[in-house]
């Protein structure tokens, strides 16, 4: 019994995380809506069709299992969010351990308070099957690596799979492998494979980003009725013409141009945006965005080399990133969420790395809300309560 408490209390925030987002999941989850047509296409292209961003789960499923039934995929992104919520809580344990005990308890709180959050980590849940949850799991993966000396070269394969998974990592995701590099450039100038890796990831993801974007559709070349044939032999149900709306319309007929998605996208955005549930959702990300921008704020001037306070400004501009993307996409909420979790992948791991800079800026923020009891109250009613029930 002694010993089972034990082991209870030295991973208790292992513990604490997993049920946060055990619950999280089940009750964020749609299961009547369960996955929609978009979602469940997601899975079935492969790079038999081409080498396309967004083939790449298709394209490692399609190794160990040719056909695909809705229930079998929908238990699939099931194990997938458990295996998720299991891979972060894990590292979210360790990573709160090896923290200065000075900023333990708010590196603590701020993760367990962004997993409460709707949006953000709930968002896997409430929109189960997105692909971007391999971004995140991804993301992880290349922290985790970057303490061992030889691991960490894998840093910048990591961001190259966040961008075969899906084009858009390369602006919502590719900032958490800069900053952190950058960072840690600021910390150690003269470390020159701190450099080396540095420059390496910056050229693997905006060479990556390049080819997916704007060359990766000339590698289609399948006829789009064929092509249906394929994805519908791979899927064991009689499907809707709607399944194939993402991929026939990005990849073959009516905007097969980066421009002509841009502009589907736009006018398509503009016939289903909601003014009244967007300003009152942006009035719920307004706090949490203002405290990443408070925490560069303190940072930039505490940072002595230009890595530093070029990273702490172009963090506070990547707060900027939902709201171009939004004019696209009318999933702002998707968009949102990952820069929550980008923003804080960013931070969090750069206190844990005690890179100087940064830990001034969060320190500066945590005793201002250690003072502020009831703001900090208000703050976590207003990004964990209020934003989910504007969803």
């Amino acid at each position: 019994m002694k010993k089972n408490l034990s082991l209870l209390k030295s991973n208790i925030y292992f513990f604490v995380a997993l049920f946060l987002m055990l619950v999280i999941g089940l009750t964020r989850y749609d299961s009547e809506a369960g996955l929609n047509d978009f979602r469940l296409l997601l899975y079935l292209p492969d790079y038999s069709l081409g080498f396309c961003s967004r083939f790449l789960v298709g394209s490692v499923l399609s190794v160990f299992k040719k056909t695909f039934t809705v229930k079998w995929l929908t238990d699939y992104c099931a194990y997938v969010y458990i295996f998720t919520a299991f891979l972060t809580a894990f590292l979210f344990n360790a990573l709160v351990k090896k923290t200065d005990e000075k900023y333990r308890n708010a590196v603590a709180l701020s993760g367990l308070m962004v997993m409460a959050m709707a949006v953000g980590f709930g968002y896997f849940a409430y929109w189960l099957g997105m692909t971007d949850i391999y971004w995140f799991i991804f993301t992880l993966l290349a922290l985790a690596c970057l303490k061992n000396r030889y691991l960490r070269w894998l840093f910048p394969v990591f961001s190259f799979l966040c961008i075969a998974n899906h084009y858009m990592a390369a602006i919502i995701v590719f900032p958490v492998f800069a900053a952190v590099m950058m960072m840690k450039t600021e910390d150690n100038p003269k470390d020159k494979k701190t450099t080396a890796l540095l420059v390496l990831t910056i050229a693997v993801s905006v060479l990556s980003g390049i080819y997916f974007v704007f060359f990766a559709t000339k590698t289609v070349t399948v006829p789009m009725e064929e092509a249906q044939r394929y994805l519908n032999s791979k899927l064991a149900v009689d499907q809707r013409p709607t399944l194939f709306y993402m991929y026939g319309k990005a990849r073959y007929e009516t905007v097969n141009t980066f421009s002509g998605i841009i502009r589907e996208a736009t006018s398509e955005n503009i016939s289903e945006f909601n003014a009244k549930k967007f300003f009152s959702f942006l009035t719920s990300m307004l706090p949490i965005m203002s405290v990443f921008s408070s925490v560069y704020f303190f940072a930039f001037k505490k940072a002595n080399h230009f890595p530093g306070k070029i990273t702490c400004v172009l963090c506070v501009l990547f707060n900027i990133v939902p709201f171009a993307v939004s004019v696209v996409s009318s999933d702002y909420i998707r968009w949102f969420s990952l820069l929550v979790m980008s923003q804080t992948l960013i931070i969090l791991y750069l206190v844990y790395d005690r890179n100087e800079a940064i830990c001034e800026g969060f320190g500066k923020i945590s005793d201002f809300f250690a003072k502020n009891p009831v703001l900090l109250a208000a703050f976590g009613y207003i990004t964990i309560i209020y934003a989910s029930r504007i969803i």
